[in-house]
């Protein structure tokens, strides 16, 4: 197999390594010795390691953590909410029974903006 033009600044780190990945499959399965390739693909196989390495330690993200907690508290959010509009479709005013039902929202801004022309 040859390789007739591999350009290595239009691909990302993961396509990258799984370039490397393949090359060093092929060398494996045919070994360096067959290839005449022992002193180069021991520093290849070096080389490698810390690549995998690097990108093991790029997918574990410092802000996990925190994007994990914010979804968390964002969920507890919405929950508490729609808990509340469910309770409030029982509640003994009309008007704001009318608004906890899915659309409510608008018509309570319309009699809003009407209740406040009746006063001007």
């Amino acid at each position: 197999m040859k390789i007739a033009k591999f350009d290595t600044t239009h691909i990302r780190n993961d396509a990258h390594f799984w370039f490397m990945t393949e090359f060093r499959d092929i060398v494996l399965a045919h070994t360096a010795a067959t290839l005449k390739i022992t002193p180069q693909f021991t520093g290849f196989t070096a080389l490698y390691n810390r690549e995998d390495e690097a990108l093991k330690k790029i997918s574990a993200s410092a802000f996990t953590p925190k994007i994990h907690e914010a979804d968390a508290a964002r969920d507890e959010t919405l929950t508490g909410m729609m808990e509340v509009c469910k309770g409030m479709c029982k509640h003994s005013t009309p008007v704001t029974r009318d608004a906890a039902r899915p659309g409510g929202l608008p018509r309570l801004q319309t009699q809003r903006v009407e209740t406040h022309q009746r006063r001007d």
